[in-house]
């Protein structure tokens, strides 16, 4: 392998707050030198990264990838190209596949998939409890032995609460995260979308806010009172937001996660076929049908503050590819999830286009924030994720905040082309990704001299 150089771009690393014009060498996949500038060799391959805003790869705690079980809907492969296209180099894979990631079997058959398939870094997250039926903890030692990096039974809560108290117990032990869907199944059984005047006017019945709050401040108190690590997976709400800002302040180890479409959607978005379309009554669209629902603007609002105050460690883009005739179908039939990895980070630049958020706080709730949330970069031979530092894999994402384009449904390299953003126009754009020195992602138009 020539080492390659990456040149005239500028380097933001949150991780060591850099943020200045520098060029990267490159050897055998990890970086050797960093510097104004590195003088060129015959031997040199060069990326000219003028223009460019040179960060760590992306690093996503919330991915769904449907394999195994589910492969009509994305693959191992078909996932981790998706996340490379958007920026990604490191994704955690949720474990409700079918099997669901519940044995050290069922686990060593998703790591022999994705050592042979996966693109980028794609890291096992195990199930809390077998069959993810809230019953019985998993073998969470063994798991862990064999590379998850953390617990979830995403797509439902762990309602029993001594079940929960065990599995904080766990998380304590063993120093792993328990990355929890908040939503009482009581309050949201038969719900579709937010409770609200949306859902009134509509006529379907919603989700009420208390469905996640509720929970989101049991399980705080279950990680005050026993430890562990908690994560609030999706967090969507003003009052949650609340609740896990008082939890750090107790210094607390409790950390939280928001999805593009949370920052950016309410659920008043629900009845236009396409954002910034017409209302098309009654045809509502059912990629606009996530769980936990699109909310209302104040806690749009709250979920961009708490990025913006440290509250919420990560952007995680709750991945979740459906085939396009599971989505045709009336509302309250359609599957919830949005296809995301490909969209995430030109989402993100709207805030920063709107003066919401800072463009290198965007950057870091993708790259160094949920890296130091979960501790993925104490993992060994992970040491480099979601930073630019020599020594380190040279795990890197190259982008164009001008470059505009549009989100079509033809360029989307994952199987779910389930998004409601669909045709629209972004400003900011990856155009290259780079694994380990290795390019993964090529925009076309990028010059490589």
């Amino acid at each position: 392998m020539k080492t390659l150089i990456i040149k005239n771009g500028t380097v933001i690393d949150p991780n060591s707050r850099l943020n200045k014009k520098i060029d990267i060498e490159i050897k055998q996949g990890k970086i050797t030198n960093m510097k104004p500038k590195i003088m060129l060799e015959k031997k040199h391959e060069v990326i000219n990264a003028k223009g460019l805003i040179i960060v760590p790869g992306f690093v996503d705690l919330h991915v769904h990838l449907r394999e195994p079980g589910f492969t009509h809907k994305e693959t191992i492969k078909t996932g981790s190209l998706a996340a490379a296209k958007g920026g990604y180099t490191t994704i955690c894979a949720m474990p409700n596949t079918e099997p669901a990631i519940d044995t050290v079997k069922s686990l060593m058959n998703l790591n022999h998939i994705i050592k042979k398939d996966a693109a980028i870094n794609v890291l096992p997250i195990g199930a809390i409890s077998k069959k993810r039926l809230g019953n019985k903890l998993t073998p969470v030692a063994s798991m862990q032995k064999n590379g998850i990096v953390a617990l979830s039974d995403d797509g439902d809560h762990l309602d029993d609460e001594s079940m929960m108290i065990e599995a904080m117990k766990k998380s304590k032990q063993f120093s792993i995260p328990i990355s929890q869907h908040c939503e009482e199944q009581a309050l949201v059984h038969n719900g579709h979308l937010h409770e609200g005047w949306v859902s009134d006017h509509l006529g379907i019945k919603g989700r009420p806010r208390e469905a996640e709050s509720n929970m989101v401040k049991r399980d705080i108190a279950i990680a005050e009172k026993f430890g562990g690590h908690l994560h609030i997976a999706h967090i969507s709400t003003k009052e949650s937001v609340k609740l896990v800002e008082k939890a750090k302040k107790y210094n607390l180890t409790v950390t939280a996660e928001v999805t593009p479409h949370h920052l950016d959607l309410t659920h008043e978005s629900i009845g236009v076929s396409n954002i910034g379309a017409k209302i098309q009554e009654p045809l509502f669209n059912t990629n606009m049908k996530v769980n936990p629902p699109l909310r209302e603007k104040e806690d749009v609002d709250a979920c961009i503050e708490g990025l913006n105050n440290d509250i919420i460690d990560a952007i995680a883009t709750d991945h979740a590819p459906h085939s396009f005739s599971e989505k045709s179908v009336v509302f309250e039939k359609a599957p919830p999830g949005i296809s995301g990895l490909e969209s995430a980070f030109s989402i993100g630049m709207r805030l920063v286009q709107k003066k919401k958020i800072k463009f290198e706080k965007l950057i870091d709730k993708l790259t160094y924030g949920p890296a130091k949330a979960w501790n993925l970069n104490e993992i060994k031979g992970m040491e480099g994720i979601g930073k630019i530092k020599i020594g380190h894999n040279a795990d890197i994402t190259l982008i164009n905040k001008s470059k505009k384009w549009t989100y079509s449904k033809q360029q989307i390299i994952s199987m779910g082309k389930n998004s409601p953003y669909i045709d629209n126009v972004f400003q900011g754009k990856v155009v290259m990704t780079l694994r380990r020195g290795k390019i993964i992602f090529n925009h076309r138009k990028l010059e490589v001299l």
